[in-house]
Parts: structure tokens; C-alpha cells; sequence
């Protein structure tokens, strides 16, 4: 009885010897490989190691999705916390998402980086081989610490990804690229669908514009590009502050000769007087903003405000946007370039909704041009040389911190943004 009692105790005691130094060898060569999984505390996030990448501890966004990149904000070019901000993503012949994306980018897929879980609008304006021209909005960008979010690629088989019109927040009542949907026409990217049209065949003809296309507009041509604006004041582009509403204009421009008038966008109506805005350059070279309406007939009301700085530059991008508050007349009316006000003044007296002598003009009395002034059948300011990324904001007025941080992520997106290597699931 013993001695069997003393065979058991010697066969277990070997079996746990065996069994644990297995056991050890098993650690120490797990261990030693890189491949193993161990958890890391980064910020809030717990990402698991892997061989040449590192995931998020959370679920796989999709796994339908095989590849992503982070791409992160750099928050010292934002001015201030931003909401619902449409950034520019910029890749230049990324080579891992030219190997595993779609060959016309159907599959990018942009995703809230803390949930892992919100799709993120977005508009592709441009993709082939790895070359990415595509708008975000951005739910909130913040200006002290680096946003993140995710870059979803790699599915063969899904459909377009893109959610174009919710890319652009409500506010934007016109967002032209500036290239060509035929070459008579351009397409607008917000749901109104205010797409242009060109005086003519390539009049005026696309060409490389600051971001990825523009429109080369030839004065000696008279070109022009027409918007039509059927849909009426409160969600058009409108003829003039006929409503209390605030109103942003932007453009890039860059010109090819100087000294003389040259409209960037307009919108005139001239019946007996003047009714309507137009953003410029005048021929002293230096950008106005100009607000016109009927006050009583014939009289009527200019309201202008111009840069005291002149821009005289050929060849040479700027970033230009009007703002004006409507007759709320709390911050007047504003001019921009390359994100920094260069002029502002107040607006004077108040518009007459009915002045004598005949009804006010409304949406459907004339159309917006971009590259000319156009009224009457008469058009004039032409200008001379390239136009991209036209946009019209209604009942909203782009602040300083939004019209700066435009500029640095539009001027040069590859230092607004930094792009990781790629991950698989």
C-alpha cells in the first residue's frame, strides 16, 4: 500500500517536471518572437502588437476591409476647434494604397478614430494609382491636440463608398472644383446641384488648378461660366441680402495679366439701377467686394469695401473669400486672402424691400457668373487666367479661424495632415 502510494506521488511529481519545463520552453520561445501578441497602453486607445503593424484592440472597423491607414491633424495649423470641417486629403502615389484599393478608389472608406465605428462623409475629387484628391468632414478638428481618424481601403468588391452632398454641411448652397462634367459644363457637388455652364465648348478649358483641376478663363475671349439659380432665395445664391442673412464667397485665383477689372463671381441684375454683389479685382490690382440694391428708384446703394494692399503677382495662387453679414450689420462685410483679413467696413443704411417705382428683384431676375459680370446680356470683367475651388455659403458667415485653416489645409495639405503606414487586419 505504501509503496504504491509512494509510485503515485513519484509518477505525478515527474509528469509536473515534464509538463512545466515544456511549459517554459513554450514562453520563452513565444516570447522571443515578435509575432507574439502583448497589449500596450497608447493614450486611451489598448493597440495589440503584430508583426510590422499595430491594430486597436477594438473590432476591425469592417472586415470585409483589409487594409487602413491613420491620418492624423496637425493641430498647429488650426485655428481654432472646428465642427464639420470638409478637409483635404492629399495622397501623392501612395504605392501600398495603389496595391490595394480599388482602381478608382470605390473602396476608401474614412472612419472616426475614437469609435471606430462613424463613417465619415467624403467626396473623392481625384483617384488613380494611389494619387488621392478627396474632401472629409471632419465631425471636429481641434486645435490642441492632433485629430486622428481612419483611412479604410483594400475591398474588391464593394460598391462606391462616397456620400458627396452630406460631405458639404448644409450651408454650402455651391461647391465648384472647377472641373469639367462635360466641356460645356461643370458640376456642383452639393444637393442643389447648381452645375455651370460655359460660354462654349472649353470657353474656358480645364487645366491643372491649384487642387487637382481648375478652369483657365481667357479674357480676350470673354469667357464666363453661368450658374442658373431656379431654386429661389432661401436656398439659392442669393441676388442680394434680400433676406437677413449672412453669405461667404471664396475662390483661388491666379491671374494671368493685371491692370484691369476682373471679376472673380458676380451676381447683377440692372434695371434702371444696379442690384446685386460681385468679388473682384479691380484695375488698381487691388480686391473688392461690392454690395448693390435699389434704395429708391432711381437711386441706389453701393456698399463697397477694398484691400488696401495691392496684388500685382502673374503665376501666383491666392486664396480669396468675401463674407458679409446681411442686413444684421453686426460685422459687415469682410475680404480675406490667403486666410488673413485685409479689409473690412460696416455696412451702411438698410435695404428697401419695396421701393417705389417697381417690385425688388428676386432669385429669378439673374444668374451668377463665375470669371465675369454679366446683366443686361451684357457681361464684362472678364478674367484673365485660372479659377478653382469656387464656393457660396448662405445664411452663414465662414469666421477667421475657418477661412485660415482653409488656407493652410488647402495651400499645403501633405503638411496639414501626416499619413502612417499601412495596417492589415
Amino acid at each position: 500500500m505504501q509503496r504504491n502510494l509512494f509510485k503515485s506521488i513519484l509518477i505525478f511529481g515527474i509528469l509536473v517536471l515534464f509538463f512545466g519545463t515544456i511549459a517554459a520552453i513554450i514562453y520563452v520561445g513565444l516570447t522571443s518572437d515578435k509575432s507574439f501578441t502583448t497589449s500596450i497602453q497608447q493614450d486611451e486607445y489598448t493597440l495589440i502588437g503584430t508583426t510590422g503593424s499595430s491594430m486597436r484592440n477594438e473590432d476591425w472597423w469592417d472586415y470585409n476591409w483589409s487594409y487602413r491607414k491613420k491620418i492624423t491633424f496637425n493641430h498647429t495649423l488650426i485655428s481654432n476647434n472646428l465642427s464639420n470641417f470638409t478637409a483635404l486629403i492629399y495622397l501623392d502615389s501612395d504605392a501600398e494604397v495603389a496595391s490595394h484599393a480599388q482602381v478608382d478608389g470605390d473602396d476608401i472608406v474614412f472612419v472616426d478614430w475614437k469609435d471606430n465605428v462613424t463613417k465619415l462623409n467624403h467626396e473623392i475629387e481625384y483617384y488613380e494609382n494611389g494619387t488621392l484628391y478627396a474632401w472629409v468632414n471632419v465631425t471636429r478638428l481641434c486645435c490642441s491636440t492632433d485629430t486622428n481618424i481612419w483611412m479604410y481601403y483594400g475591398n474588391p468588391i464593394c460598391s462606391c463608398q462616397e456620400n458627396v452632398a452630406d460631405t458639404w454641411d448644409s450651408h454650402y448652397t455651391m461647391v465648384q472644383h472647377m472641373t469639367d462634367l462635360t466641356a460645356l459644363t461643370t458640376k456642383d457637388s452639393t444637393y442643389r446641384n447648381f452645375n455651370g455652364t460655359k460660354k462654349g465648348v472649353n470657353m474656358p478649358e480645364e487645366v491643372n488648378g491649384k487642387i487637382f483641376k481648375g478652369q483657365d478663363f481667357s479674357a480676350a475671349n470673354t469667357e464666363y461660366i453661368e450658374i442658373p439659380t431656379s431654386y429661389g432665395e432661401p436656398n439659392g445664391i442669393p441676388l442680394a441680402p434680400d433676406y437677413d442673412v449672412p453669405w461667404t464667397i471664396e475662390a483661388w485665383i491666379k491671374r494671368k495679366t493685371t491692370g484691369s477689372d476682373q471679376a472673380i463671381m458676380s451676381k447683377m441684375y440692372s434695371y434702371g439701377t444696379c442690384t446685386g454683389w460681385m468679388l473682384d479685382i479691380e484695375d488698381n490690382d487691388k480686391i473688392n467686394l461690392w454690395l448693390v440694391y435699389r434704395k429708391n428708384i432711381p437711386f441706389f446703394k453701393w456698399n463697397q469695401i477694398e484691400t488696401t494692399e495691392t496684388y500685382t503677382a502673374v503665376d501666383r495662387w491666392y486664396y480669396v473669400v468675401g463674407t458679409c453679414n446681411g442686413n444684421t450689420r453686426t460685422s459687415g462685410m469682410n475680404i480675406f486672402v490667403n486666410g488673413n483679413i485685409v479689409g473690412k467696413t460696416t455696412v451702411s443704411d438698410t435695404l428697401d424691400r419695396n421701393p417705389p417705382g417697381g417690385p425688388e428683384h428676386t432669385m429669378a431676375d439673374a444668374t451668377a457668373n463665375i470669371g465675369a459680370r454679366r446683366s443686361d446680356g451684357i457681361d464684362n470683367c472678364h478674367f484673365d487666367g485660372i479659377i478653382d475651388e469656387v464656393r457660396f455659403t448662405y445664411n452663414a458667415v465662414r469666421n477667421a479661424s475657418w477661412i485660415n485653416t482653409s488656407y493652410m489645409n488647402q495651400n499645403d495639405p501633405e503638411s496639414f495632415i501626416t499619413v502612417d503606414v499601412e495596417e492589415s487586419k
